[in-house]
């Protein structure tokens, strides 16, 4: 494995840990704190029969895992 090999699974590995992280808040936060977090998060849910769901995020998975990278949640996509 080369040195920029490494520096992508490194840094895979930090994200990983920064999600299992936010998961374990997540799951110990009190039930009024989960709802505003998903407030936070969530754009729109939708579910049809057959147990299809959609779910939008106003975050992309980037600004979710790096919230200081491009100026944070500030610019959420839709």
């Amino acid at each position: 494995m080369n040195q920029d090999e490494e520096e992508i699974l490194k840094a895979k590995r930090l994200q990983a840990r920064k999600l299992a992280e936010r998961g374990q808040l997540f799951e110990d936060a009190p039930e009024t704190q989960k709802r505003m977090v998903l407030a936070e998060v969530l754009n729109r849910i939708e579910a049809w029969r057959g147990c299809q769901i959609m779910i939008k995020f106003k975050l992309t998975a980037w600004q979710f895992l790096e919230p200081d990278a491009d100026g944070g949640a500030d610019k959420k996509a839709s």
